[in-house]
């Protein structure tokens, strides 16, 4: 747990590093940040050590040394955010319990303060308890008020006394919230206590579980004073865990909620806090706080408090927008709007294989209502978890009222699908449309989209689509869902709605439509075109660990999912058209429980995306950056598909796309008009975007001389046009001999641009004709995986990033 220590040696200039000897110690981001003279080599050495091109007589390299906390120690000031494995390896000792056969129970990620977001000012219903309660109360935990201790408990099993070690955790109330509170300056909640008589809690003296509805706050509550109590998991839990707490005092109706309500849900630094008036005791009396068996306003609070790095603990993003009514003139988007929440939780994400190649799968969870604010479709009298309001106004009503009627009648526009009954479920939902592609799962590939349909959708029920990431692919993921509610339109004149969802945006519109002419709408699979209120959501999800990502990131370790089984660039490849192969041994196998080979352009530790390390250099006769000389083989059969291979087929390792300036995302596959031979032709278009980079880094400049795509053999005669922002360019095909197999690669190398010429968003297109080469999912080489593996060059293919774009083509 000690600090460490790191040196670094720096020349510049040529001045002497010090000055008799003396050493300068400044703080570098909080850290002590020492400098002095190049140590000897041995002591007596005229020779100095510096770095390893230093031959000893260079004495102004000067070395630094840095002293590093470890992060989650207490000389560790920022939130300590590393992934959580299952069990830490090697601990300095075992938590209190553990015995000497069992590994000792993982640490809590400390210290980080949950800092999601709260409900803003509910501003009405404030004569009811629960909800003047709600706009006043604020939540405090923090983990690095955690702690391991074991306590003797009865096995409910075996009946014998056994030590068990728990996790123990401080969760806090307090009052007031910020400047939400509504309650007179001078005025206070009467008093608080811990659960209520029907619930168990943990007694602080023995850490042992007790009945609840103890430690009333007698005399009042006062402001500013924080009431607190301990919530505790076993070594194998991480699910949440129910916290309760009764509250008296706030309203003056003598009522937690209205006669009939649903309990009141707010948001309390992004946990769901839910109010609602005391339960009933076996006796009829009511179970608040010990002893009060007539009190009808000691309203019961729920929360569910998340472990830390556990579930929940890792989503938290950002706020979500809190709706008491749809927004003026947004019809069906702002209906839904004000019930649909999302969310995306990091330790739920896996790393899997496709190819060769890992990929971090994460799952988006699609659910309503939402917290915080009024569904308009959530029923009072079904019992459903939030209030409903009427679409036009402040007003509350009940659940089975009407809502007002706007239904989309455009003539010739077709049906607008009659809403189900209104109450407890949405109409329907499911995972993309039918224009797009989703991922089926975890270690799915894309697959056309409108599928995984619920209908009826209830409340509290969970959407679930899976999203993915290429190892260097760093950029959030658009997600879309089709959700159907009500009877109205989705949209007006094409305005769209967006809203904040868990500090996500999402942006809701009408469908999309599968021709031209608008006539008929994508939706969900069973949508024959011509239901038209199947509105579109949109939702951007940033990677975990990435800047846009505001939550803890508790992604698993890739070394510890799959085996990693791709080689550097290959050895023994040289290409039919004479610009060469490479030269790197050919990938290892791996043995279980061992880490796989690196992957290309995998990075070196310099950040400057490189790749390097200890790869092999290319073989003699090809400079940095160049084509090696093909290598004699034997005569090399066709590749068939079965058998991976090292794309791109170059000497270029500095394969990495972090740190480079361009990002190539699949747009569209549509046909195009015949020609004279009346061969059908589809043109397959891919958008480049320029993004900003690190400028220290190597590739950071680069500019776009050209760009390969990792085909197949059939296809070659199959490119009729190439386009590159809308002008005309050639192309070529070229084969890679490797293991005795002949690779396929299609190239754009005419593009010729410099870095500062390179538009910050534009297109590559080409069109093919006749089949199989019509779909991409066909010209690609890794298609049939619902990829594609492309590479982008400089111009002296000293920087060639490599990754792969997923494809999916509407049928």
């Amino acid at each position: 747990m000690l600090p460490q220590q790191v040196l670094f040696t720096v020349q510049g200039g040529d001045k002497p590093c010090t000055s008799g000897g003396k050493s300068l110690t400044i703080q570098l981001n909080g850290m002590n940040a020492t400098c002095g003279d190049p140590r000897p080599m041995y002591p007596g050495s005229p020779d100095v050590a510096g770095c390893a091109s230093n031959p000893g007589d260079v004495r102004n390299e000067c070395l630094w040394n840095i002293t590093v906390p470890r992060p989650g120690t207490p000389e560790w000031a920022g939130d300590a955010c590393f992934p959580q494995a299952a069990f830490p390896p090697d601990p300095p000792s075992p938590a209190p319990g553990a015995r000497p056969s069992q590994r000792a129970p993982p640490v809590p990620v400390v210290p980080c303060s949950l800092v999601g977001p709260s409900s803003d000012v509910i501003t009405f219903g404030t004569v009811l308890s629960c909800y003047q309660q709600a706009n006043c109360i604020d939540l405090q935990y923090d983990s690095s008020t955690c702690e391991w201790r074991s306590v003797m408990t009865v096995d409910d099993t075996t009946l014998r006394t056994v030590e068990m070690s728990y996790l123990y955790c401080n969760v806090c109330l307090s009052y007031p919230r910020a400047s939400t509170c509504t309650l007179p300056k001078k005025a206070s909640l009467d008093y608080i206590c811990i659960g209520d008589e029907m619930s168990e809690v943990i007694d602080p003296g023995t850490g042992e579980l007790v009945p609840g509805g103890v430690n009333p706050t007698n005399g009042g509550w006062d402001r500013d004073q924080k009431y607190c109590q301990e919530v505790r998991w076993t070594a194998d839990d991480f699910a949440p865990q129910s916290v309760r707490w009764s509250i008296r005092g706030g309203g003056s109706s003598g009522r937690c909620n209205k006669a009939g309500d649903p309990d009141l849900v707010i948001s309390l630094k992004g946990i769901d806090a839910q109010c609602g008036p005391p339960r009933l005791n076996a006796l009829d009396g009511f179970a608040g706080c010990q002893g009060n068996d007539d009190i009808s306003d000691e309203c019961l609070w729920t929360l569910a408090i998340p472990r830390p790095g556990g579930p929940g603990w890792c989503s938290s993003l950002g706020p979500s927008t809190e709706l008491r009514r749809p927004p003026p003139g947004s019809k069906g988007c702002g209906d839904q709007a004000t019930c649909l929440d999302a969310s995306l939780d990091s330790s739920k994400c896996v790393y899997k294989l496709q190819k060769g190649l890992s990929w971090l799968y994460c799952p988006v969870t699609l659910a309503w209502p939402r917290a915080g604010s009024q569904c308009v479709f959530a029923s009072a009298k079904a019992g459903g978890s939030g209030r409903r309001l009427a679409s036009s106004g402040d007003e509350l009503v009940d659940g089975d009222d009407a809502l007002s009627s706007d239904v989309y009648s455009d003539v010739g526009r077709g049906l607008l699908q009659d809403a189900g009954p209104l109450g407890t479920t949405l109409d329907t939902v499911c995972s993309g449309d039918k224009l797009g592609s989703v991922i089926e799962g975890p270690g799915g590939v894309p697959v056309p989209g409108g599928i995984d349909q619920v209908t009826p959708w209830h409340q509290d029920e969970v959407q679930v689509q899976w999203i993915r990431w290429a190892l260097d692919d760093l950029e959030p993921q658009q997600v879309l869902f089709t959700v159907r509610a009500g009877d109205k339109a989705c949209s007006s004149g094409g305005k769209t709605v967006v809203i904040q969802l868990n500090g996500m945006n999402a942006t809701c519109g009408g469908p999309r439509y599968m021709d031209a002419r608008e006539s008929e709408a994508a939706g969900c699979a069973s949508n024959t075109g011509n239901v038209f209120n199947e509105c579109l959501w949109s939702i951007t999800v940033p990677r975990p660990g990435t800047p846009e990502w505001a939550a803890d990131t508790c992604l698993p370790d890739n070394a510890s999912s799959d085996s990693l089984t791709m080689s550097p660039s290959p050895k023994g490849a040289g290409e039919g058209d004479g610009d060469g192969g490479a030269a790197s041994p050919p990938p290892r196998s791996v043995r279980p429980g061992r880490r796989a080979p690196p992957l290309p352009g995998s990075g070196d530790g310099n950040g400057d995306g490189d790749g390097g390390g200890k790869a092999k250099p290319p073989p003699k006769g090809a400079s940095p950056g160049s084509r090696a000389p093909p290598l004699p083989e034997g005569t090399p059969v066709i590749d068939d598909g079965t058998v991976d291979a090292p794309f791109p087929f170059c000497a270029c390792k500095a394969r990495n796309m972090r740190n480079t300036p361009y990002r190539l995302r699949y747009n569209s596959t549509t046909r195009v008009a015949t020609l004279g031979d009346g061969a059908p032709r589809a043109m397959h278009c891919f958008d480049l975007q320029v993004v900003d980079c690190d400028p220290g880094a190597r590739c950071c400049a680069m500019g776009l001389a050209k760009a390969e795509l990792f085909s197949v053999d059939a296809c070659r005669s199959a490119v009729k046009l190439a386009l590159v922002g809308g002008q005309s360019t050639s192309w070529s095909f070229s084969q890679t001999p490797y293991h005795g197999v002949s690779y396929t690669t299609f190239k754009l190398p005419a593009i010729g641009l410099a870095r500062p010429e390179v538009p910050a968003s534009s297109q590559l297109c080409f069109v093919t004709a006749t089949s199989p080469c019509l779909k991409l999912g066909d010209f690609c080489r890794d298609g049939a995986d619902g990829f594609c593996r492309f590479a982008l060059y400089n111009e002296d293919e000293s920087c060639c990033p490599t990754s792969s774009l997923d494809i999916v083509e509407s049928s």
